[in-house]
């Protein structure tokens, strides 16, 4: 029946609740897994670096710090000297945190593969479907209602509306 199944995740534990789901549907129909993970404007900011502190020649001169990563979303050369570095080192956190669950559904029986992408998450999302020849994309929701959703929106929602091939969605309490 499916081919290959799109699996969108973020670093929370509600959209991790669609992987029981997902081993189970793959093994049932031999699909293969693609586990994305989109690295939006967010993402820089969550980044801490470290920086060498200037203390102007007391005691403690040379010592480092940790500041607040910069969350410009310019190349490097506009937001920074940082920018390439975080975007690199936010890729291959994502990457390894991916890996984890490529290396659970092996375990399972379930050929997985990985891909992390920059972007609005919905707009990236249908993209890698597209991308991959995904023929189902599921995905947890974070089962925000009423002002919250309407305020933060719903990554869900608009996956839904602009996908060709069907979304299979869980709520957390579900999975």
């Amino acid at each position: 029946m499916f081919k290959k199944i799109l699996v969108p995740l973020d670093k929370t534990e509600v959209s991790q609740g669609i992987i029981p789901i997902v081993t189970g549907l793959a093994l049932s129909t031999d699909a293969k897994v693609i586990l994305l993970t989109v690295l939006g404007i967010e993402t820089p900011g969550e980044v801490p670096i470290t920086v060498r502190q200037d203390t102007g020649g007391t005691a403690e001169a040379g010592r480092y710090r940790t500041v607040p990563a910069p969350t410009s979303m310019e190349p490097a050369v506009e937001g920074g000297p940082y920018r390439a570095q975080l975007d690199e080192k936010a890729a291959d956190d994502a990457e390894q945190r991916l890996r984890g669950f490529v290396h659970q559904l092996g375990d399972a029986g379930v050929e997985a593969g990985t891909t992390v992408t920059f972007g609005t998450p919905a707009e990236a999302i249908l993209k890698a479907a597209g991308d991959h020849g995904c023929d189902l994309i599921a995905m947890s929701t974070h089962a925000r209602s009423g002002l919250g959703r309407l305020l933060m929106g719903s990554v869900t929602e608009e996956v839904i509306r602009g996908s060709s091939v069907p979304v299979l969605t869980i709520k957390p309490q579900d999975s």
